[in-house]
């Protein structure tokens, strides 16, 4: 069956959608489990991890990069949750990473910022004028992110499948039409699409591990996976990090076979 990647603005019900179409498909409903899980694993905050998905970049993080491991690490989650299978994944830029994935559809769930404003004033028990700002803020915060990161605009609508505008659409009407999409064949797991997850899984998972170890934290080279084949692409400041790297890829699960060419930076003697 089909994997469904959620995007959803403040006060569109894209939640309770969600978990509609997880109790119609029999399907797994993951939001947090995401940067909860991938704090365990890679020991850090997971309100790091949080504000790294969901909040503005400041000017002091983008001076100190830390952002890129946090965005290794989430990354690395996604893919292993998606692989599952069976699985409505909510926000965690799913729609964006698993946009080469045939068997993922990819929905956007959004109503007007009035209509979405009146929701958060019931549900917030505010003033019309602060649940207008909530509203404006959380577009705005995670906007930013997007464009930060993956330089889109996150409610363009080319970036999905479907989308959805709850103004008229009702949550029970939403739920059937990702439904629908989910039985057709054109969303079915095939062996070619299964195998391009696991080749981006396994990429993610190596990016992560690497980026969790202090000797290569500030590594950035090209990973291609096939089927457990790596290849790694890229330089490196030294014949330390070369290795530290090669022996961290080897150890990963699901690799198989590395072949290297890294190259070690030429520092120039003047």
């Amino acid at each position: 069956m089909a994997i469904i990647a959620m995007s959803r603005e403040l006060g569109s019900l894209g939640t309770i959608i969600g978990t509609a179409v997880a109790e119609k498909l029999g399907y797994e409903y993951i939001y947090q489990e995401i940067t909860s899980q991938a704090a365990r694993d890679y020991e850090v905050v997971e309100e790091q991890l949080i504000r790294v998905v969901e909040k503005a970049p400041r000017i002091l993080e983008r001076l100190r990069g830390d952002y890129r491991r946090y965005q290794a690490f989430v990354q690395a989650q996604v893919y292993k949750a998606a692989q599952r299978g069976n699985v409505v994944l909510i926000g965690r830029w799913s729609t964006l990473l698993l946009r080469e994935v045939s068997h993922a559809i990819r929905v956007r769930v959004t109503a007007p910022e009035e209509v979405r404003a009146q929701r958060v004033m019931e549900m917030m028990q505010v003033g019309k004028e602060k649940a207008l700002e909530v509203v404006r803020e959380n577009d705005m915060e995670r906007g930013e992110r997007m464009a930060h990161l993956y330089g889109v605009d996150w409610k363009a609508p080319h970036l999905y499948d479907l989308v959805l505008n709850t103004e008229k659409v009702p949550v029970d009407a939403g739920a059937e039409l990702i439904e629908g999409l989910a039985r057709r064949s054109e969303y079915q797991v095939t062996e070619e699409s299964k195998r391009r997850l696991d080749n981006l899984a396994t990429a993610a998972a190596i990016r992560a591990k690497l980026k969790a170890h202090r000797s290569t934290r500030d590594t950035d080279v090209d990973i291609n996976v096939n089927r457990g084949e790596i290849v790694l692409r890229g330089v490196v400041a030294s014949d330390g990090e070369k290795k530290a790297v090669e022996r961290l890829v080897k150890g990963t699960k699901g690799v198989h076979a590395v072949e290297s060419h890294l190259r070690v930076m030429k520092y120039e003697v003047r």
